[in-house]
C-alpha cells in the first residue's frame, strides 16, 4: 500500500480534485484504491459525494494503478483522458467521512485507448460500477 503522498504522485489531477488517498494495491490488471470523503470536498453536494465525484473516483483509480506501472518501468506517468463512460450505475452516494474501495479491471489495452471496468464499495453495499475508455 502507498502513502497519500505517494499516491498522489501518480495522479495527474491535484487537491481540490483528489479523489483517491491510498493505492492499495495493483498488478498491472487490477488496482484498488481507498477514498474516505472529506467535509470540505468540491465534488460534495448536500453531504454526498456527485456523481461527477463518483465517476472521477474510478477513473482516478485506473490512473493510479498506470501511473505505478509506468513509475515500476521507469517511465513517465501519463495524463488519461476518459473518452467514454458506458454501463454507469449509480446505486447510492457516498456521505462524508465513508469510505470507499474502488477496483478497476483493464479489459483491453490497445495503443492509447485503455477500456477498464471499475466497481466503488462502501463497506459491503455496492456504490456504483461501470465502463470507461481513457485515453492517454
Amino acid at each position: 500500500m502507498l502513502s497519500i503522498e505517494e499516491t498522489q504522485q501518480l495522479l495527474p489531477q491535484k487537491k481540490p480534485f483528489v479523489l483517491i488517498d491510498t493505492l492499495v494495491w495493483t498488478d498491472g490488471k487490477r488496482t484498488r484504491s481507498s477514498f474516505r470523503v472529506p467535509a470540505d470536498h468540491v465534488l460534495l453536494e448536500n453531504g454526498k459525494l456527485t456523481e461527477a465525484g463518483i465517476t472521477e473516483n474510478i477513473a482516478q483509480t485506473a490512473a493510479a494503478g498506470a501511473g505505478y506501472t509506468c513509475m515500476q518501468e521507469s517511465r513517465p506517468v501519463p495524463v488519461g483522458y476518459i473518452g467514454l463512460v458506458r454501463a454507469l450505475e449509480i446505486f447510492s452516494r457516498p456521505a462524508v467521512s465513508d469510505t470507499l474501495v474502488t477496483e478497476v479491471m483493464v479489459d483491453e489495452a490497445i495503443g492509447s485507448i485503455t477500456s477498464i471496468s471499475g466497481k466503488i464499495h462502501c463497506g459491503e453495499q455496492l456504490v456504483a460500477q461501470c465502463e470507461m475508455r481513457i485515453f492517454s
